[in-house]
């Protein structure tokens, strides 16, 4: 069984009217509340667990109290006698919040539980029909207000998570964009590199050209020269011949 805020907060109003001062158990921050359970043990009756939805500032006392009120019927809230436990019957300090108390809980089905022994002679009558239906009611109001609840946790849960994936997307997006950068970068310098390599060899090949240029020409100018002077001593062989026919003929 369980019971929600809006019927908590009416069995605090109650006890209000009782004599007791009002109590406030879910605050509006969302952020701190915790989903507890209340399991009663009480001797000849059998009490279903409670859950609630509730601000883990709340102190205990003011929990038990209004659970007390509206589930139990019991008018004034906890009655004396009555212990309020947690995990192996450590006694819970009621004065401080839940989540001062929440490292003393026992968990049970996933949520941190607290244990009220409930006095045998504190055990409330018997309630009418009329308050019979008006109790199934609450209920169905509650387990409805609860359902609810947990849809839109589930809701949220599925939300942080597309909200994670897409972070996650964009981030693997970032870093494909980086990797792509860096390797155009990379192959900017490779062509920069071979680039410079393939001037710096242009320029010794054209280096070596221009020597083996200067060699030619010097080995054709002394293959000319030669030429030359072999031509120069054949004219004078010649002309020798020639002046000494001459002297023969005369």
């Amino acid at each position: 069984a369980s019971i929600s805020t809006a019927s908590v907060a009416a069995a605090s109003a109650a006890a209000t009217a009782s004599g007791k001062r009002a109590r406030t158990l879910v605050a509006e921050n969302k952020s701190t509340k915790m989903l507890i359970a209340i399991s009663c043990l009480t001797p000849g009756r059998v009490v279903p667990t409670s859950s609630l939805l509730v601000d883990e500032r709340t102190k205990v006392r003011d929990i038990v109290d209004a659970w007390a009120t509206s589930f139990m019927k019991a008018q004034g809230g906890l009655p004396a006698g009555a212990k309020v436990l947690g995990a192996e019957n450590f006694p819970l300090e009621l004065g401080l919040s839940l989540g001062k108390n929440r490292p003393n809980l026992r968990v049970a089905l996933g949520r941190p539980t607290i244990v009220v022994i409930w006095p045998k002679d504190a055990i409330p009558q018997a309630a009418s029909p009329a308050s019979k239906d008006k109790d199934a009611e609450a209920l169905r109001r509650a387990r409805a207000e609860n359902a609810k609840a947990k849809e839109q946790q589930a809701m949220i849960k599925a939300r942080d998570k597309k909200l994670q994936e897409k972070a996650k997307e964009v981030q693997k997006k970032e870093k494909d964009q980086t990797t792509l950068k860096q390797k155009k970068d990379k192959d900017k310098t490779s062509l920069k590199k071979k680039a410079k390599l393939e001037k710096k060899m242009k320029k010794r090949a054209a280096k070596k050209d221009k020597k083996a240029g200067k060699k030619d020409l010097a080995k054709k100018a002394k293959v000319e020269a030669s030429a030359g002077t072999k031509q120069a001593k054949e004219g004078a062989k010649h002309a020798k011949e020639e002046t000494k026919k001459a002297k023969e003929a005369e």
